[in-house]
């Protein structure tokens, strides 16, 4: 009787799993898969972009076929969770130098981050090719440092190491190839320009 009672337990406990899984391959095939993500990969929404109307149509979107499939909604009785961000954008920059100033993306290219909107006043040392030779004469600490570099593209190690021994920023110039930095300007403007959110401190918040 008692081994009659296990194996009851067992087979009801199968038949549950399988009946579930019926469900779920009733209600979403690979052929479904393949047309949401054709129909959110779409220009109508227009890369998703978070606070973009295409973002919140892609919400929408997602929101009604989970009605359509009877899932449980959250607590609020809703399939949206809002929540807040940080919206940050470094468009705003410039560097002056005795009285003349150079544009971002114009004159020169920000590759950086920045988290306030406030102008700073830093002393500039000339770091000659990055060498050891001209870097361990100079005291870095908190200045700006500017170097020539024949490539440009290639100044990421260099970079970390002066980052690490205090300095402020750093800014790589090409003397003898201005075509390098047109490319860069022009290949890194529409990505470090955009509107970046994250989820910090300063919060701004996003209406679904």
């Amino acid at each position: 009787m008692r081994n009659s009672a296990i194996l009851l337990i067992i087979l009801s406990i199968f038949c549950s799993k399988l009946a579930a899984q019926q469900i779920i391959e009733r209600q979403i095939d690979k052929k479904d898969l393949k047309a949401y993500i054709k129909e959110l990969t779409s220009k109508e929404f227009e890369g998703r972009m978070i606070g973009t109307e295409g973002q919140k149509k892609a919400a929408h979107f997602i929101a009604n076929r989970f009605e359509q499939l009877d899932l449980q909604q959250i607590d609020n009785n809703s399939y949206f969770q809002h929540f807040e961000v940080t919206k940050d954008y470094s468009s705003q920059v410039y560097f002056e130098v005795d009285g003349h100033k150079l544009t971002n993306y114009k004159e020169m290219a920000y590759l950086g981050h920045v988290k306030n909107n406030v102008e700073v006043e830093k002393e500039i040392v000339f770091g000659g090719d990055g060498s050891s030779q001209y870097l361990n004469l100079q005291d870095i600490s908190d200045k700006v440092i500017l170097i020539f570099a024949s490539n440009m593209r290639a100044t990421g190690n260099l970079n970390n190491q002066l980052l690490k021994r205090g300095a402020f920023a750093v800014i790589y110039a090409n003397p003898t190839n201005q075509k390098q930095f047109e490319s860069m300007r022009n290949g890194y403007k529409d990505f470090y320009t955009s509107e970046d959110f994250y989820l910090k401190d300063e919060k701004t918040k996003v209406d679904m």
